[in-house]
């Protein structure tokens, strides 16, 4: 629910940190999402270091899973601080975080591409997946990208209908 917020808040507002304070309305003040967020976001400014901070993560949650939804959000939260909407910048630190690599990576490069938008993206990110994407559905092996958005689209007016 967290991360759900927080991407979509992130097509309406320029600042990661923003889309992540708006995420944080939409889930129990006192949950352990909610503490996870507020800690690590405590601690990035705190420590203005990215070592220190990713040190402390692990710390905190040492002997959890390595798939586990908490330490994976504080690595992701630590990631878009640290960035500072550096879209190579944010992926490669959140990664670096380790754990969940694949999950954390892509939340932090959901949030910030929604903020970015295709067209501020760099390049080196977007040229070589070109305009199609391979799935494992039967049926739908390969889509184009307009393909999709216009589902996306079709499917949210008749929602909204």
């Amino acid at each position: 629910m967290f991360f759900s917020a927080a991407i979509a808040a992130a097509f309406a507002v320029n600042d990661p940190l923003e889309a992540l304070r708006v995420g944080l309305t939409e889930i129990p003040r006192d949950c352990r999402m909610a503490r996870t967020v507020r800690e690590t976001l405590a601690w990035c400014a705190e420590d203005r270091d990215w070592d220190r901070t990713t040190d402390r993560i692990v710390k905190r949650y040492e002997g959890m899973s390595g798939a586990h939804t908490l330490n994976n959000a504080a690595l992701t939260v630590a990631g878009l601080v640290y960035g500072e909407g550096d879209f190579g910048r944010t992926l490669a630190l959140t990664v670096m975080g380790g754990v969940d690599t694949d999950c954390t990576g892509a939340t932090a490069g959901s949030l910030l591409g929604a903020i970015l938008g295709a067209k501020r993206l760099p390049a080196r990110w977007r040229k070589p997946l070109g305009t199609r994407a391979e799935s494992y559905l039967r049926g739908r092996r390969r889509w184009r990208h307009d393909d999709i958005v216009e589902r996306f689209a079709a499917l949210a007016e008749t929602v909204l209908a």
